[in-house]
């Protein structure tokens, strides 16, 4: 049979690109950046810099000759002190601007952008920004987030 190869990716869940640069975390009220309860970073979404890194990643992916790319962490933390994050406007749109920017990276490709649901997708106003329709904008949902 043929081989579907598949590779797994933390999207928004990145302390190592904070590490490295701090401004593109999402962050506290108080302006420092935010980290979930194991201490991990996450990156902003709605970060221009966060799109195009992640765009680098998908595409290089893409050209290694990987059929599908699943992405895990494409949501915004739902654990931690999540009341402490500065508002976040609209998350649902904000994750799905950059599923539609990483699909068409990769649309040379024929590599598909699959995601790993959280568990509130199916929750009116979910803390993860996830919704049905983000969910159907993918190529397969995965579960777990």
């Amino acid at each position: 049979g043929e081989l579907h190869t598949v590779a797994e990716i933390s999207c928004l869940r990145d302390q190592r690109l904070i590490q490295n640069d701090p401004a593109l975390s999402l962050r506290r009220v108080s302006g420092s950046p935010w980290r979930d309860g194991a201490g991990y970073g996450w990156l902003d979404p709605a970060e221009r810099r966060v799109e195009a890194y992640l765009i680098g990643v998908c595409r290089e992916l893409a050209d290694l000759g990987f059929d599908e790319i699943v992405l895990t962490h494409c949501a915004y933390p739902t654990e931690g002190a999540v009341e402490c994050l500065r508002p976040l406007g609209d998350k649902t749109g904000a994750l799905e601007k950059l599923l539609r920017q990483l699909q068409g990276a990769v649309a040379d490709w024929e590599t598909e952008i699959s995601l790993r649901a959280c568990a509130d997708a199916n929750e009116p106003d979910s803390a993860s920004g996830q919704s049905e329709a983000l969910l159907a904008v993918g190529a397969r949902v995965w579960e777990g987030c």
